[in-house]
């Protein structure tokens, strides 16, 4: 009965994974943390499954995108900030698709990650969540227990940061190459 459930356990969190990844990739945990971070994002998960292991799998995925936020936020506190939060993905997608397709891909998540650097933390959370992720305005309020309206307006304005960051990379992108 144990394997069964452990069976269970590994195959939601394998069903979440790739979102809890890119939550800690988006919230500037750099390469060399990610594993741990995840580890830990998985063991939280692990420690709540009689809970947890309740829930449809979309609600699993949003409850593990906030407890990535909160690990992220976490890894941010206790290191010193000595190396660029933006880390080279190279080494990532060298396995997709040609060398020019890689570099485009590594150019268009280098310009997404300085663009959400940009965005104040309280506003890149729910932005992140919302629109990359997909989880609805409930859910965020839920998880990060904020008031439905204040989720509403760190959104409206983190899409206004966002938007304004594009003008100004376009902007610049445009200067240089006339």
């Amino acid at each position: 009965m144990a394997q069964s459930s452990s069976s269970t356990f590994r195959d939601r969190a394998e069903a979440v994974s790739g979102s809890v990844w890119r939550c800690l990739r988006r919230f500037g945990v750099p390469r060399a943390d990610l594993d741990d971070c995840f580890q830990s994002v998985l063991l939280q998960l692990h420690a709540r499954w009689d809970r947890l292991g309740l829930l449809p799998v979309q609600e699993l995925r949003s409850y593990a995108c906030c407890v990535a936020i909160g690990v992220a936020r976490g890894a941010a506190r206790s290191r010193q900030r000595t190396e660029e939060a933006s880390t080279s993905l190279a080494e990532e997608l060298a396995a997709e698709g040609t060398p020019e397709s890689v570099a485009e891909r590594q150019e268009e998540l280098a310009r997404l990650d300085a663009i959400l650097a940009t965005i104040p933390e309280e506003r890149r959370e729910v932005f992140v969540l919302f629109e990359l992720e997909g989880l609805t305005g409930t859910e965020i309020a839920e998880h990060l227990g904020l008031p439905g309206g204040t989720v509403s307006s760190r959104l409206r304005r983190a899409r206004d940061d966002f938007q304004a960051a594009v003008t100004r990379m376009r902007a610049a992108d445009s200067r240089r190459n006339p």
